[in-house]
């Protein structure tokens, strides 16, 4: 059958099938919007459109049945989401469901290739987007993802083709998982949880990978507490980012109750399971029939108190901000050193930042008691004083009088919360502690970026969710909800950090807080308004630094919506003439772009939502005697919203009367832009002059010209008109263009009329009489009045040229014939095409803010102002389309055209001069035909009779239909088809429908557009993006066009001439043989050639044969080319996720399945292959393709794989069903006592999974990691070892055994293995392996003379080549006959002596490596042999050797060991452990370091949850149950705790005889203190650290390295001075770190404490006790702060100064300065706020040197916000503030200035 096409597209219809049922409920709405369709110029045929779908849904379906997947599948799938993207028509509900079904189990088939799997999942992802299909219409199984995934993941040495499969079935995962049956939990709980090895990072990593993708989130009650139980236990940055971002999308979905009832999971049908799914019943906490489900909620949202303080915290340590803790931030990315790359395979989780405030958000509700309403821009500062009444002096000394308790009475209603919510309160406290960050004086450190993040973050997700909740079909419960008072105290909260960081110097931050103030402006427009402008006005009028200005009009740009959107805020609007004043001022300049750009930027934003239109000349009612008021922000700040200060009416009457000065200040933008324009500098060769800031500048007036009042146009008009006709400038050609364009945009009729005229006039005047090329004066003015002007005037609406349309004729025929200059005949051209442009095209004529009819009616003319920022539903927006005008654009071409078209053809006869008058003429009319056909790409369809396209082994069915019309336009483009440039070819073959880039652009414009125009997520708002879909359906109708002769041999010229050099093309001159390799070389080079030929199996299968032959030119430039080309293909394939496949003999026609690899192979075996080539065909392919590593291996490989058995033999493997217990665990953990000699041969016996009752010869061993860390599965993976004698694949199969022989000749030759020497490892172990696996002991006596020899020789290479044959055959031995592998390892123990004493530094990493080969996934009983050894060196060897490498050599091959096998080394870990704590302090620190690693390494396999039962059913259940003081987890440390407390004791003692002086580093004392590591498992550390807090660290002077570790370390204050001094900055950083979990009784505490400190007699102590005060009472209770005031100011006026000579002088001077501290604690606690009573404290100190430094810092962070600050001050404190900040006084003014100046 046909495939049906849109060519039954109408102009002019009506939209009547919008009613015929088509959308009807089984469409998906949310990709279908009526008002899409209508706002199309035509009407589409829908059963076409159905007829269309139902044939490529015919045809998937037959694909995938036919199994015909890379071609036909491939295919189709493009249509399809051609049809989804750009055409954009719905497909019903159960159509989508059915076909992403289909891609969903097409993509899980096993062995699918990774591009077909890719494509699979774009396309269920795209069908499935869709919020509206849930779990109750579609199931889909788990299973078949995960076992794809977990078999990929971590892939065998032998399997090391590693792709991006494991990316791919994550990525289906995550969008699939919403359609997972939530009855499966349960399921893969059971699955997941028993994988958890909590010392083996990798396996918590991926562990935690399946559990946060594949659980449903509908249902997390059962395991939401098991998750934060293993988080709080675990150190990883990474796993924290998974983590918050899995909480993010919980807390989002479960603000509706009826998510999560557990009765819904009984009613979703559970029809779709895979085979091994189970749905095991666990008992039930939740699910009873007699109850209303009130949804997951809990203390704070979804989470206790304890998750939400341990949330809070990683939120606070998740802004990296470094305080004196350094290093304490990278500990979890120190941790995550120890992953694999495997883990990096899977997709990223996202940014922790958006992830946190979502969380915030989110779990906002009404749950707790308000505390009173705050008018601090920090608000939670605002409980007010709880009436503790200050105690008396009388006679005890300052300290105890400082340090009396503050109070602690009950509260009336129980603790009270910001707004009435926990979650906001947190927020406000998190902000408060990071305020001083927020400085722009931080911006070089980095350190803003994450916090503005973050903010915007948090209002984005408040916006959102206030108009979710807006809603009527929002499920949120009323009590749940957002309120009004959330709102108003959130943006309070922020307001004072976003207006600090406006003003950063760093970019990221600066576009962070544009967002947040915009944002913030629409949820409470009075609250940010008013500070912006009180800071951007003084800005603005002083022209004050670039950076500042720019600063403070970008966030004016932010606050728009509150400016000119009556329905954001109605008082707005008054303030925006005076502002558009200010900015015209200086703003718009040439040579400051910085500043033009941001001013352009602000006009097109407050451009596009008013009308520019006098309104005081049609109504004097207006009110004269009303001023616009001057605010105080923080008497607004108390206003609620009843109490506006002016009326709505007050308001209209000021705003009108603001609108009268709109003539002067258009008329004084439009002079600056003329300005501009004059001083533009000469336009260079390519007539790039300030591009940017002309389109900017252009940009703006265009939006400014459209949205002009008819006489303000006219005015306009005729400015530009008149400087158009007066002047000609060279210098401004270009943007005079532009400048016209935007007035004939805004009304082309009027500028056609003014315009037309004059250049009909000079046209003729300005054009040569000469054909000469050269250059001459009259060329200006041709180009200013023809090119510049005419061009602009045709820009819109081609209605208005039909009026002119004789004079055009003219003026076309006349510029063709008389424009010789280059620039004359292109632009002529260009005004050609711009105008067939605007008579053949469709486009919108109107886009004004509102409404056609309504900008025209009287009402809006005299009342618009009430209009600004209105915007409309998508029903409401009337569209005003223009269709072309296709007889004109047809007259056009035939007087003009074709007259020029049929010259051109004169002009290629032989027989003429090709001189320069010829090659003039030639390029003027092509130039002109060409410009004209580039400008009708939508007048006609391209129709070929012959069937041909660009698509390898295409369905016939796929090419489009043609569609006889327009015969007139195809013959003149076949006869244009003859002409011979590359730019004609390129408007010939590509200038069609709509180009792809020309789409994407749209797309991209479409979406900037939308996210600007949107003020808040999801608005559905805004204009209607017709220009959008109709690109996308002219980019459906250039898609699979149809090629015929003509275009053929285009396309074959063009291909020769991409094979010609250059300069030889210039000359018409073919090039020599090797520039046509060059430029064939360099063509396949192109991303567009080389990606798709190496994609491509068939191509593929040419390539790569061909480049490895281009070896013959020994050209250098041509060998660099091919070497650019070889590996750029290769990462090309890379960054497609895509692996090179030899092309289906069944699909494609090739004359062999292995074609290509032969050919490589060929050309590598030949002796005539250059060196250089023959390492690309080996190593090159490689790359490129994992199977073709080594193409002489792999041959060899591949010949054996249908004998070889594979990596583990099937017949020696079992499954053995286990009983979950701690015993089997126990018992597990000793299984491996018999493999060390120093223990009984008796722990075997006692496991459970003996096999030797039944064969006393033969044990099973455990490989792979074993379950039981915290639960066990169903069964373990054990394997037998082999018979003593039998061997274990013999005999073979006798189809293999002429393959077998080979080998074995090829392997007991010694020549072979002399001559072995692969430079990859990997490959050689492997080689090895294979050899001795399928051969057994066979090889080995021809090796083993070889090998001796290799083993005894010391140099490097002979002890790798010895390494790599060992590793290959010892691991190759391990299913040999018992009896051979006895005979082995006989042979090999003597030898293992001799390998330890030749160890030297260039060979340890060698042997190292052959270790960590040998261990890997290895029972260590299989090579007891080197365990026994290894451990023997490590009991017996001298730690303290007279030279460390002696020590190393050891305990590296030790540390190779342990690390592979992990838990396993259980056995021996206490013995070993006693041997290293004895060497705990040696002398050497490398040989420290290792045993640092191992006490970790301990630590961390001693580590084991404990559950009652380890079953994955009990662990969850316990974690949900137990209380959180119940260590579920047994993360607290305890294995060590007997060394540490012995530890503690020897430090005492070392400590006496520590040596001083230069020698200080040598004692024990300093060996051992500098120990540390980071791991996993940090948190056991708290439990070891607090015991060995000695305090006497920090007094050790010679040390620095100590003394360093110890300030990092100590939290705690203890008795010496020197102690406290450098404890009392660590009380601060701990406080910060841990704010959110430090209750309000313990603040109390701790500032009692430092009170104490202010009295202490070392004066830096004192200092330092004020220094920590001020930060910790920034998030102090009000009523402590108010209180400690008191005392403070009490304390000072009561201190009286005796004489010097008096005995309590010195008392009596500690007394004043802690008081004086005290106070100036206070003021430096809140840096930029200044409260009540704080002028009158700081105005009325003493004057010392504290005080001044203090009034100094005042000064310093109060700067920018003076302006305001200094209303609190009385005329009498400003001076007296002055007199502190100078020495001398002032007055009042004096003290403000100095306050503003820096």
């Amino acid at each position: 059958m046909s495939a049906p096409d849109i060519s039954s597209l109408t102009i002019n219809d009506d939209s009547s099938y919008l009613s015929n049922g088509i959308l009807d409920d089984d469409f998906d709405m949310d990709n279908y919007d009526v008002s899409k369709l209508k706002s199309l110029p035509y009407a589409i045929d829908s059963q076409t459109m159905e007829l269309l779908l139902d044939l490529i849904l015919r045809r998937i379906v037959q694909c995938v049945e036919a199994r015909d997947y890379d071609v036909g599948l491939l295919q189709w799938d493009s249509m399809l989401n051609y049809f989804i993207t750009m055409l954009r028509h719905p497909i019903p509900v159960q159509k989508r469901i059915r076909l992403a079904k289909i891609y969903f189990y097409v993509a899980t088939i096993p062995g699918m290739s990774t591009q077909m799997v890719a494509t699979c999942s774009d396309a269920f992802k795209l069908l499935t987007k869709s919020k509206k299909l849930s779990v109750d219409d579609m199931r889909l199984p788990w299973k078949p993802v995960y076992d794809i995934l977990a078999a990929d993941l971590f892939l065998s040495r032998r399997q090391f083709e590693y792709t991006q499969l494991s990316w791919l079935c994550g990525y289906i995962a995550e969008h699939a998982r919403r359609f997972f049956h939530p009855a499966a939990i349960n399921d893969m709980l059971s699955t997941f949880v028993p994988q958890i090895n909590g010392i083996n990072l990798n396996s918590v990593l991926s562990s935690q990978y399946y559990l946060l993708t594949f659980l449903p989130l509908t249902h997390p009650q059962s395991y939401l507490p098991m998750l934060f139980r293993m988080w709080e236990s675990l150190n990883s940055y990474i796993y924290d980012d998974r983590m918050l971002s899995f909480l993010s999308k919980l807390a989002e979905m479960h603000v509706s109750p009826e998510v999560s009832n557990p009765l819904k999971i009984t009613e979703i049908p559970d029809d779709e399971r895979s085979e091994g799914e189970t749905r095991p019943k666990w008992a039930p906490d939740d699910a009873r029939e007699d109850f209303v489900w009130s949804g997951i909620y809990k203390d704070i949202g979804i989470f206790t108190e304890h998750e939400w303080g341990l949330i809070m915290c990683k939120c606070l340590a998740s802004m990296e901000i470094p305080l004196a803790d350094a290093g304490s931030l990278s500990t979890g990315p120190s941790a995550d050193n120890q992953m694999a790359f495997e883990i990096g395979r899977l997709p990223k989780a996202n940014w922790r930042i958006p992830s946190l405030a979502r969380i915030i958000v989110y779990s906002m509700a009404p749950d707790g008691y308000p505390t009173p309403a705050s008018n601090a821009p920090t608000p939670y500062m605002t409980p007010m004083p709880s009436g503790m009444s200050t105690p008396q002096i009388q006679s005890t000394t300052a300290g105890e009088y400082l340090g009396i308790p503050l109070g602690k009475t009950a509260p009336l209603k129980g603790k009270t919360y910001l707004a009435g919510s926990r979650a906001l309160d947190s927020l406000a406290r998190l902000i408060a502690s990071t305020e001083s960050f927020f400085h722009p004086s931080n911006s070089g450190h980095g350190l803003p970026m994450c916090l503005s993040a973050f903010i915007k973050y948090i209002v984005y997700d408040f916006n959102k969710r206030w108009h979710e909740e807006q809603r009527p079909d929002c499920k949120t419960p009323n009590n749940r909800r957002l309120t009004r008072n959330m709102k108003r105290e959130l943006v309070k909260c922020l307001r004072t950090v976003v207006l600090l960081a406006m003003f950063s110097q760093d970019s990221t931050t600066v576009s962070n807080i544009q967002s947040c103030l915009k944002s913030m402006s629409v949820m409470e427009p009075d609250l940010i308004l008013h500070p912006v402008l009180e800071r951007a006005v003084p800005s603005l009028e002083a022209l004050v630094e670039t950076q500042r200005t720019i600063a403070v009009i970008k966030a004016l740009g932010a606050v728009a919506p509150a400016i000119v959107s009556r329905q954001v805020y109605y008082p707005g609007a008054k303030h925006l003439v005076p502002i558009l004043q200010l900015l015209i001022l200086e703003l718009i300049s040439y040579n400051d772009p910085s500043k033009t750009l941001c001013t352009t930027a602000f006009l097109v934003e407050i451009s596009q939502y008013i009308k520019f239109g006098d309104l005081t000349m049609g109504d004097y009612s207006y009110a004269s005697h009303l001023t616009i008021p001057s605010f105080d922000s923080d008497n607004f700040a108390d206003l609620t919203d009843e109490q506006d200060l002016l009326t709505d009416e007050e308001e209209d009457m000021l705003l009108k009367d603001s609108t009268g000065s709109f003539a002067d200040w258009v008329t004084s933008f439009v002079s600056r832009v003329i300005q501009l324009l004059e001083n533009l500098p000469d336009e260079g060769p390519n007539g790039a002059a300030g591009v940017q800031v002309v389109d900017a500048v252009t940009g703006a007036c265009s939006q400014i010209c459209v949205h002009l009042s008819e006489p303000l146009f006219d005015l306009v008009l005729n400015m530009i008109f008149e400087y158009a006709s007066t002047n000609v400038r060279p210098n401004a050609v270009r943007a005079i263009h532009q400048l016209v364009e935007c007035i004939a945009n805004a009304d082309p009729r009027k500028t056609l009329a003014k315009f037309f005229p004059f250049c009909a006039r000079n046209i003729p005047s300005s054009l040569r009489t000469t054909s000469a090329s050269t250059p001459i004066p009259s060329d200006a003015t041709l180009h200013w009045s023809t090119l510049a002007i005419l061009r602009g005037t045709v820009f819109n609406d081609g209605t208005a040229l039909i009026k002119y349309r004789d004079e055009i004729m003219s003026l076309l025929q006349l510029l063709q014939a008389k424009t010789f200059s280059k620039r004359g005949y292109s632009w002529t051209g260009k005004m050609l095409a711009s105008m067939l442009l605007t008579l053949t095209h469709t486009y919108p004529l109107e886009n004004k803010f509102v409404n056609p009819s309504e900008w025209n009616s009287d009402e809006f003319r005299w009342n618009h102002h009430r209009h600004w920022g209105k915007l409309y539903a998508p029903d409401d927006i009337e569209v005003v389309i223009l269709f072309s005008l296709i007889n004109f654009a047809l007259d056009i071409f035939r007087q003009v055209i074709e007259p020029t078209l049929g010259g051109l053809e004169e002009l290629l006869k032989p027989g003429l001069a090709r001189d320069a008058t010829w090659r003039n003429e030639f390029c003027r009319n092509l130039s002109l035909v060409r410009n004209a056909f580039s400008g009708i790409p939508t007048l006609a369809r391209n129709t070929s009779s012959a069937m041909t396209s660009d698509i390898l082994d295409e369905i016939p069915e796929m090419l489009a239909s043609s569609d006889p019309k327009y015969q007139y336009i195809r013959s003149l483009r076949h006869r244009y088809g003859y002409s011979f440039t590359i730019r004609s070819f390129r408007v010939y073959l590509l200038e069609y429908g709509d180009s792809r880039d020309s789409f994407y652009v749209n797309e991209e414009q479409f979406n900037n557009e939308k996210n600007v125009a949107r003020q808040y997520a999801r608005q559905k708002v805004w204009r209607v993006p017709c220009i959008y879909f109709h690109s996308g359906r002219l980019r459906w109708n250039s898609l699979e066009r149809l090629r015929g002769p003509l275009e053929d041999s285009l396309i074959d010229d063009l291909v020769e001439w991409s094979m010609w050099h250059y300069a030889v093309i210039r000359d018409s001159r073919p090039g020599t043989e090797d520039d046509r390799m060059k430029g064939a070389l360099w063509t396949l080079n192109y991303p567009s050639f080389g990606r798709y030929a190496i994609a491509e199996p068939k191509l593929a299968a040419k390539l790569l044969p061909q480049l490895l032959r281009c070896q013959h030119n020994e050209k250098p430039s041509i060998q660099d080319c091919v070497s650019a080309v070889s590996e750029n293909c290769r990462l090309m394939v890379s960054q497609a996720s895509t692996n090179f496949v030899e092309p289906c003999y069944l699909g494609y026609a090739v004359s062999s399945p292995d074609f290509c690899t032969i050919e490589i192979m060929k050309i590598a075996t030949s002796p005539k292959t250059h060196w250089r080539y023959e390492i690309v065909a080996i190593l090159r392919p490689a790359r490129c393709h994992e199977s073709l590593r080594n193409v002489k291996l792999r041959s060899c490989v591949q010949t054996l794989q249908i004998c070889f058995p594979g990596a583990e033999s099937e017949s020696l493997k079992e499954d053995i069903r286990v009983e979950a217990s701690h015993a089997l665990t126990s018992r597990y953990l000793h299984a491996y006592k018999s493999a060390f000699n120093l223990y009984e041969k008796n722990g075997w016996s006692t496991f459970p999974l003996d096999d030797s009752a039944s064969d006393p010869d033969r044990r099973l061993f455990l490989e792979t990691f074993p379950q039981g860390w915290v639960a066990w599965g169903e069964s373990i993976t054990v394997y037998k070892s082999p018979d003593a004698k039998t061997s274990t694949f013999q005999p073979w199969d006798p189809r293999v055994m002429q393959a077998i022989d080979a080998l074995r000749k090829m392997a007991t030759d010694t020549s072979y293995w002399k001559n072995n020497d692969d430079q990859d490892k990997s490959v050689t172990r492997l080689i090895h392996l294979v050899t001795v696996q399928v051969l057994e002991d066979a090889p080995f006596a021809a090796l083993k003379p070889i090998l001796e020899s290799l083993i005894v020789n010391k140099e490097q290479d002979k002890q790798r080549a010895a390494a790599e044959l060992l590793a290959g055959i010892i691991g190759g031995s391990k299913h040999w006959p018992l009896n051979k592998q006895k005979i082995l390892w006989d042979w090999f123990k003597p030898f293992m002596k001799t390998i330890m004493a030749n160890l030297k530094t260039d060979t340890l990493v060698t042997w190292t490596s052959f270790l960590e080969y040998v261990f890997y996934r290895k029972d260590p009983r299989r090579v007891q042999s080197i365990m026994d050894c290894v451990l023997s060196e490590v009991m017996t060897m001298d730690f303290n050797a007279e030279l460390s490498f002696d020590v190393i050599k050891v305990l590296s091959l030790f540390r190779a060991c342990y690390e592979e096998m992990g838990w396993k080394f259980t056995a021996w870990l206490d013995q070993i452990l006693q041997r290293c704590w004895k060497e705990i302090h040696c002398e050497h620190d490398d040989v420290r370091t290792y045993i640092a690693e191992f006490m970790s390494f301990a630590d961390k396999i001693k580590w084991s949850p404990r559950p009652t039962i380890p079953s994955a059913e009990v662990f969850v259940k316990e974690c949900r149950v137990l209380p959180v003081d119940y260590d579920i987890m047994g993360m607290r440390g305890a294995y060590h705790k007997i060394r540490v407390s012995q530890l503690v004791v020897n430090f005492a003692q070392w400590r006496e005889e520590r040596i001083p002086g230069v020698r200080a580093f040598q004692s024990k004392y300093d060996r051992v203190g500098i120990m540390s590591i980071h791991d996993v498992h940090a948190i056991s550390v708290f439990d070891y650290i607090l015991p060995l807090m000695v305090t006497s660290f920090l007094t050790v002077n010679d040390n620095d390295e100590l003394a360093n570790i110890a300030n990092l370390l100590l939290v705690r204050m203890c008795g010496s001075w020197k102690v406290r001094l450098k404890a009392l900055p660590l009380v601060q950083v701990f406080y910060f770190r841990q704010v959110p979990l430090i209750s309000e009784v313990k603040v109390v505490e701790i500032l009692e404490v430092l009170c104490k400190c202010l009295d202490d007699e070392v004066v830096e102590v004192r200092e330092m006790a004020a220094s920590t005060l001020s930060g910790i009472l920034r998030l102090s209770p009000r009523r402590s702060v108010l209180t400690l005031k008191d005392r403070f100011v009490k304390l000072a006026k009561n201190s009286y100064i005796p004489e010097r000579q008096h005995p309590d002088y010195n008392v009596a001077i500690r007394r004043r300065h802690a008081a004086i501290l005290g106070i100036c604690a206070l003021v430096d606690s809140y840096p930029y706020t200044v409260e009540k009573w704080m002028p009158d404290l700081l105005t009325n100190l003493p004057i010392a040197t504290t005080v001044r430094k203090c009034a100094s810092n005042f000064k310093r962070t109060h700067q920018d916000t003076w302006h305001e600050d200094s209303k609190r001050f009385t005329d009498d404190q400003l001076s007296s503030l002055s007199t502190l900040i100078t020495g001398s006084s002032y007055c009042a003014a004096s003290a403000l200035s100095l306050m503003t100046l820096d």
